[in-house]
């Protein structure tokens, strides 16, 4: 599970796609971008931070 701020200033999130391509998920699950629209540098609320954590167990991983 990956959190990104869609207009972080430090961070591009264009730069999330060249993560993904890094990560090697053989064996290990899948890699599950949780993208925020917001403006900040990891400018996320608890609430979004708590629903990933959710999502992630969710899902099995």
């Amino acid at each position: 599970m990956t959190l990104h701020t869609t207009l972080d200033e430090i961070v591009p999130y264009w730069h999330e796609p060249l993560y993904l391509l890094k990560v090697d998920t053989s064996d290990r699950g899948v890699v599950v971008p949780f993208p925020v629209h917001r403006y900040g540098h990891c400018n996320l609320t608890n609430r979004e931070i708590l629903g990933s954590l959710e999502l992630l167990f969710a899902l099995g991983h």
